[in-house]
């Protein structure tokens, strides 16, 4: 008797919490991914496949008050920002694996183009209801805790990633003497479920207001592990080459790491490699425009062949290209993602144009 007592009170509890976990005072983002084999009892799954499966459950928020985007323009967003994003290239036996998993201020700065500072919090109009549920609010009366200080109060920040690469055989013993789950490739999980705070007053609204935030976390995973016909010569047997880079922060450090324009530049890359490379070609576009306008203006011969000298010295034209093959020489390495180049391209865009602005000639 004592015994189901006991695991009825259990019971109870679990349903509070998750309950109050299912409530509208946290977001839950969640993604699997798979390349391979991937077998499992619980659920029963078997496939060899490349699969992703991505989740996000939270809040939207009527009656938000317009704040002025990067681009000027006013946005009335009813949720908060989560972002999720997985790239495969390459061929199956030799992929490269990408993915981005983040939350808050972290996802803004990976999402926009420029570095402007952030404010991913939403600003209401109305108090928003309470989102506690039936259990908590028995519970918050009785112990005498309102609302406003729950909302205030510290709660727990679920945040988890779990991946495999290669061979992942796993026993709970409740098989018998058989494996519950075989794993063979590639195989990831991410999990988040950040609370969500209100307090009164917030930047973009004057008056009675409310300030919705959500914490900023970032994950991200970089795998090109796979087969080198050159490595290990001394053992053939062992031609692995294994590259992979993953990590994930919270707070202060995933904002600071999201908001670093190389960081965001890889981001951007793997999660839209078609867009990246046309923002690339463009750019490259733009600065050999630049310089081939101030090429045709140069009057003073030894500064034209300093120009080209300049061209030389940093790799992007060959030896002995004359004065009337610079722009076709340069358009050569200006094709792709390549920001060397790009890189190299305004160094010789600042020495073409010099002191002189171009719309003056």
């Amino acid at each position: 008797m004592k015994l189901t007592f006991i695991s009825r009170v259990a019971l109870v509890l679990f349903g509070t919490v998750v309950s109050s976990c299912a409530g509208y005072d946290r977001a839950l983002l969640v993604t699997k991914t798979n390349v391979g084999l991937d077998i499992d009892t619980k659920p029963p799954t078997a496939e060899i496949t490349i699969a992703r499966r991505e989740l996000a459950i939270q809040p939207t928020f009527p009656q938000t008050m317009g704040k002025s985007g990067s681009n000027g323009n006013e946005s009335k967003e009813t949720a908060l920002p989560l972002l999720g994003a997985f790239g495969l290239q390459g061929n199956f036996l030799n992929p490269r694996i990408t993915g981005q998993f983040a939350g808050g201020d972290a996802a803004v700065y990976l999402a926009q183009e420029s570095n402007d500072p952030v404010d991913s919090s939403l600003c209401l109009k109305e108090p928003p209801v309470d989102p506690r549920v039936w259990f908590l609010k028995a519970w918050h009366s009785l112990i005498g805790t309102t609302l406003e200080e729950y909302q205030k109060d510290s709660r727990p920040f679920y945040f988890a990633t779990d991946t495999a690469y290669g061979l992942k055989v796993a026993w709970s013993g409740t098989a018998g003497p058989y494996p519950d789950s075989l794993k063979l490739g590639y195989n990831r999980k991410e999990f988040a479920s950040p609370p969500i705070f209100v307090d009164k007053g917030c930047s973009s609204g004057t008056g009675e207001v409310w300030n919705v935030k959500l914490p900023s976390f970032y994950a991200s995973i970089d795998n090109a592990s796979g087969w080198d016909d050159k490595a290990n010569e001394s053992a053939p047997i062992w031609k692995g080459k294994p590259n992979h880079i993953q990590f994930f922060a919270t707070g202060q450090a995933a904002t600071a790491f999201a908001k670093r324009a190389s960081v965001r530049q890889v981001a951007f890359e793997s999660m839209a490699p078609d867009a990246a490379k046309n923002e690339a070609e463009s750019l490259n576009k733009d600065l050999i425009r630049d310089i081939e306008k101030a090429f045709a203006v140069e009057t003073d011969k030894g500064k034209r062949d300093a120009i080209l000298a300049e061209a030389l010295k940093l790799g992007l034209v060959p030896e002995g290209t004359a004065a009337d093959k610079l722009s076709d020489k340069l358009k050569d390495n200006a094709t792709g993602i390549n920001y060397s180049v790009s890189a190299k391209l305004n160094e010789l865009r600042t020495v073409a144009i010099g002191s002189k602005a171009l719309d003056s000639k």
